[in-house]
């Protein structure tokens, strides 16, 4: 559901924003044909409404200086601004970048620096359409409304007039139906196109998508002339060979997604009536020019005795309205074949306008982040000293000494730039981050050498529940002589093709600084860190307590690449020993580093921390557990390799863990001090003698306590009842029951010893904190450890 709501989301914003370009469009694509107004060639003033209906459907369209919507700016809700610059003064922008998270060896010399922990709420931020405003969501749910009543109201009209034209009868007059098929025949149609009569239709049509028919009104036989019935025949064809019922249906469509635009309807409408003057131009170039007077007073004859037939997306009539007749009239009078002067009129203006209407604006050129508004930084990482260019509303903040991050307002990231593993020999796409699929990617040139820049649609673990995607772009540029590489990315914001312009403006702002002082311990100390982060990342895919021969092909195919051979063995052969996933949740997540030491012999040791998650805190931020770990990394042959390990006792962990009953209870970081209260439940017999008097069963229960829980102030507990296979099965099978509650308590889990379950109505006096439990229990948190029998 998260996923299909996040498209409908991205939908929406795609169509406010389409459809504020889109009514640009309209507006110049009327000028235009006021201005031109005869000069340009009926079938021309017909096409140049296809641009608009490209614009609408277009996904992407590339940038141009010669955009006409280099004059607007279109934001991700569809809101149109006038364009203009705003120049920053640096030291009020450096001021500011102070209060959004710290400026990083700023131009001043400043080092002030705001360590940040990345969670997942963080990464997502309120600047991103995944947690639109509250006006927003109202405005998301109006058009949602809008979508379903036009949908249902399309269906309903045409679902009415397929069932008011029911009855029909096949034309059978051999004289009607060779006129019929002498129009086929000069339209060059070879398709089996019905012509029947019909009572619910006031004017000849052409009807419907799939199968199409010719309907002709009853009595039409009899009041036009077999020569008027063969004008009529030709226009109806001539809808059919031009397509105009699929047309029809495709502005339908697009009418509904963008029903909120009286301009899109009305162009929609003016659209329809050149349709008409398009098909009038198509039968008049099959008759002889001499007869167009009779074409004319054929229509004139139609509308004077017949009524407009009504504008449905499965329908193309040769009637209309008097002003349009008059046009169409006119038309005919003027009617010549189109000469090479007017073709090359109509298709220059048609070029004309592709290049200013299906195009984007150039980023810069009205984008409220551009780089003409920018400030310059010194970053100093692991590995190398940057400059580097970014919007003056942005700041830098500091996570790890191989990263930096952009935040926005309120300090939420934007980007940043990361030193990853690199290796020349790797395939293509090997830097690529855990769960990471590619939307499009190429080959870049920046000043620090050349690299690949790729779209990216970015998920959470399986294992956290939250099935939520966003998109980055990342642009990685390997730093020569190293098995490292530069990570610049951006999370998108707007669009796709802004922010991936944005990048490459930034890509061509940055500039290497030279430091040679300790710049090759500096990249051994980057590439160590890179080597460690990665293997954190790679913990969760091993499970140290599946099959022995499944730990070891799952540590080769996973750690062999991180980890010397020697040690590898060690882990294989006593997996205990080794770091990796013990149970289902929580999980290693990463390896925080803590500190980087250099050692004799080319080593140097890490100190970090493992860092457990569960779903609970990848949905609302915090750490479940965290576990010391130092690793030795050597460099062996030409490559650092961990060559030894030594896991620490957890430390300020979130995880209850009950070693008495082998189970593990996860808990938010709001839940860091608890208590544990233990009990013991009863159960009374329900038949016999002893019924409802003394307990027949008895077990353990023990009970999670908030560390704000008072006598004064209680607040919900965590209750976790303990039954035997036994119990739990006379339970079920209603040998005696627990308490005055009508059902049974519910199970959270089960090993091979016993049953894990929650009292029945626990919290039926819904104390403090009993929405948070609720919340807690529905992320699964208890885990058992299956025992062998």
């Amino acid at each position: 559901m998260g996923y299909i709501a996040g498209a409908l989301w991205g939908l929406f914003n795609w169509v406010l924003a389409s459809s504020a370009m889109a009514s640009v469009l309209v507006g110049l694509i009327l000028l235009i044909k006021s201005v031109l107004k005869n000069r340009l060639g009926v079938n021309w003033q017909y096409l140049i409404w296809f641009l608009l209906v490209f614009r609408l459907i277009l996904p992407w369209a590339p940038a141009s200086s010669f955009s006409i919507y280099n004059l607007f700016s279109f934001d991700n809700q569809g809101v149109v601004q006038v364009s203009g610059r705003v120049l920053h003064d640096k030291g009020t922008a450096n001021s500011r970048l102070s209060e959004i998270g710290g400026v990083v060896n700023s131009d001043k010399g400043n080092n002030q620096a705001t360590d940040t922990v990345r969670s997942p709420n963080t990464d997502q931020g309120v600047a991103y359409p995944d947690k639109p405003a509250v006006a927003s969501k109202i405005l998301f749910g109006t058009w949602l409304l809008g979508v379903f009543a036009v949908t249902l109201y399309t269906f309903i009209v045409n679902r009415r007039f397929a069932l008011n034209i029911g009855d029909q009868s096949c034309v059978s007059e051999q004289k009607v139906l060779q006129a019929f098929a002498n129009s086929k025949e000069k339209m060059g149609i070879r398709a089996k196109i019905p012509l029947v009569e019909t009572a619910g239709i006031k004017s000849p049509t052409l009807y419907g998508l799939v199968r199409p028919r010719v309907l002709l009104p009853i009595g039409v036989l009899e009041t036009l002339s077999l020569e008027q019935l063969n004008h009529v025949f030709l226009h109806e064809l001539a809808h059919y060979r031009r397509k105009d019922i699929a047309v029809n249906w495709l502005m339908s469509v697009l009418l509904t997604m963008h029903w909120f635009n009286p301009l899109l309807w009305y162009a929609c409408y003016r659209m329809r009536e050149d349709q008409e003057i398009a098909c009038d131009v198509f039968a008049l170039s099959r008759i002889n020019p001499n007869d167009s007077k009779e074409y004319a007073y054929t229509i004139i004859k139609l509308l004077e005795g017949m009524a407009e037939t009504p504008r449905l997306a499965s329908l193309a009539s040769i009637s209309g309205t008097k002003s349009h007749i008059t046009k169409r009239i006119t038309m005919i009078k003027l009617f010549k074949k189109s000469t090479l002067k007017w073709s090359l009129l109509g298709m220059a203006v048609l070029v004309l306008i592709s290049g200013m209407a299906l195009t984007n604006a150039r980023v810069g050129a009205s984008d409220p982040v551009a780089l003409d508004r920018a400030i310059s930084h010194k970053i100093d990482l692991y590995y190398g000293k940057l400059q580097v260019v970014i919007p003056a509303n942005w700041g830098l903040k500091v996570e790890h000494e191989t990263e930096v991050r952009f935040a926005v307002e309120g300090g939420n990231d934007r980007g940043g730039i990361m030193i990853v593993s690199f290796y020349r020999d790797q395939p293509k796409g090997g830097w690529r981050p855990n769960h990471s699929s590619d939307i499009t990617d190429e080959n870049i040139t920046t000043p620090i050498g050349k690299g690949e820049l790729a779209v990216l649609e970015m998920s959470y673990p399986a294992a956290s529940g939250n099935d939520d995607t966003w998109k980055e772009i990342h642009a990685v540029i390997p730093i020569e002589n190293k098995d490292l590489a530069y990570d610049f990315w951006l999370k998108v914001d707007q669009s796709v093709e802004r922010d991936t312009l944005l990048l490459k403006q930034m890509l061509s702002e940055v500039k290497p600084i030279a430091d040679n002082q300790g710049a090759e311990a500096e990249g051994d100390k980057a590439a160590v860190a890179s080597l460690v982060e990665d293997f954190g990342r790679k913990l969760q895919t091993v499970s140290l307590h599946a099959p022995k021969d499944i730990v070891n092909k799952s540590m080769q195919e996973n750690y062999s690449d991180f980890v010397s051979p020697e040690l590898l063995a060690e882990w294989v052969n006593d997996p205990e020993n080794a770091p990796g996933r013990v149970v289902s949740s929580p999980w290693p997540e990463r390896i925080d580093i803590l500190s980087i030491k250099p050692l004799p012999e080319n080593a140097y040791e890490v100190k970090g921390e493992m860092i457990e998650m569960t779903s609970v805190e990848m949905a609302s931020g915090g750490v479940a557990a965290k576990r010391p770990i130092t690793l030795v990394v050597k460099k062996i042959g030409n490559r650092w390799l961990i060559d030894a390990a030594t896991l620490g006792r957890y430390e300020d962990s979130i995880v209850y863990r009950n070693l008495q009953y082998g189970f593990s209870f996860s808990l938010p970081e709001s839940w860091k001090g608890y208590s544990i209260v233990t009990d013991k439940w009863e159960g009374l017999a329900i038949e016999g003698p002893q019924s409802g008097e003394k307990p027949v069963e008895t077990g353990p229960m023990v009970s999670i306590r908030h560390p704000q829980w008072t006598s004064q102030n209680p607040r919900q507990d965590i209750p976790i009842m303990i039954f035997t296979l036994t119990q739990w099965d006379s339970l079920q099978r209603g040998k005696f029951h627990i308490g005055a509650a009508p059902f049974n308590p519910s199970e959270l889990g089960r090993d091979t010893k016993y049953v894990f379950a929650l009292p029945a109505r626990y919290n039926y006096a819904f104390p403090t904190g009993y929405e948070e439990v609720e919340k807690i229990l529905a992320s699964n948190p208890l885990v058992t450890r299956l025992l062998q029998q």
